[in-house]
């Protein structure tokens, strides 16, 4: 195993410290990311409410009226596989009780 010496920054000044070039790519990197961080969790955040909204008919079963909105959106967003006339009613029937 072996162990990589830390190099010392050099110092033009009391206040001001100077990176070696490889020192200064991985702090200004880690800045970078850090900086960029709070926007990708908030997209990544909108991006699962949008899709929990989507799916949000095979999971909350309480109200049919719920059951017959949460169809009709997830109907609305995949038009093309499902019928928004007729998704919503079916969805009502195959939940509620007999």
């Amino acid at each position: 195993m072996s162990t990589v010496a830390a190099r010392p920054a050099l110092r033009q000044s009391q206040s001001e410290v100077v990176l070696h070039r490889r020192d200064k790519f991985r702090v200004e990197s880690f800045r970078f990311i850090v900086n960029q961080l709070p926007s990708a969790l908030k997209n990544r955040i909108d991006a699962n409410t949008e899709i929990r909204n989507v799916f949000q008919v095979v999971t909350y079963f309480n109200y049919l009226t719920t059951i017959r909105s949460s169809a009709r959106r997830m109907a609305q967003t995949y038009s093309a596989d499902l019928q928004s006339s007729v998704f919503p009613d079916e969805m009502v029937q195959s939940v509620a009780p007999c």
